[in-house]
Parts: C-alpha cells; sequence; structure tokens
C-alpha cells in the first residue's frame, strides 16, 4: 500500500481533500498544526502565531503484498 500527506491552508480544500481520500478507499487521518514565531518585545520573546496548517493523510487500507 502506499501513503498521500497533504498539507493544505483552507478548511474548503481541507473537506474537499477528505472526501475525496474517503471516496477513493483511503484510510484518512488529519490533524491541525500551529507554529508561532519568537519575536522580541521589550527585551523579552514572545511568541507570534503564524496561520494553522491542515494537514491530510490518507493510506491503503489493504497493503500489496510485495513482489520479487
Amino acid at each position: 500500500g502506499g501513503r498521500i500527506v497533504l498539507p493544505l491552508a483552507t478548511l474548503e480544500a481541507f473537506a474537499s481533500v477528505q472526501c475525496q481520500l474517503r471516496d477513493a478507499g483511503l484510510a484518512v487521518h488529519s490533524l491541525q498544526a500551529q507554529i508561532s514565531r519568537g519575536c522580541p518585545v521589550g527585551g523579552h520573546t514572545r511568541l507570534q502565531p503564524l496561520n494553522p496548517v491542515l494537514i491530510v493523510s490518507g493510506r491503503s487500507p489493504h497493503p500489496h503484498p510485495a513482489t520479487n
């Protein structure tokens, strides 16, 4: 079997890709990653949030047998 992993920026793309992967018979997993960048403020460091990234992966539920 194989795996596909897609980083996405919009909720609409996230929903569409999830449906397409499920329709293709793949097992779908999803997560949201949030990253922040350190920025100086008054001699200290604060975290400036960046836009979240939505990550969808699809995997064949049945691995293909190895070929010789």
